[in-house]
């Protein structure tokens, strides 16, 4: 699966598990970028080499162990006023 795939499939539950349509710029915002440059990753045109070694990373760990950092990320990121 390329990274592009990963985006749209992560937009498509998003929307799916919240009930609502998001456009690009909502997701953008929720995850901290530009509307262009999101487009930019679902279109595959330009690709963050850090997304693609933190994808390494979790691949590599049992499920427990990924849910446990995503709530982790999530709980600090709440912290900073992120998100």
């Amino acid at each position: 699966m390329e990274l592009k795939d990963v985006y749209k499939q992560c937009h498509r539950i998003i929307e799916t598990q919240d009930k609502q349509d998001y456009g690009n710029a909502e997701i953008a915002k929720r995850i901290g970028v530009t509307k262009q440059t999101y487009e930019k990753y679902k279109r595959g045109e330009i690709t963050p080499l850090s997304v693609n070694a933190v994808l390494n990373l979790l691949s590599c760990m049992n499920d427990e162990h990924i849910i446990q950092i995503i709530r982790d990320w999530e709980k600090k990121s709440k912290r900073k006023g992120e998100k």
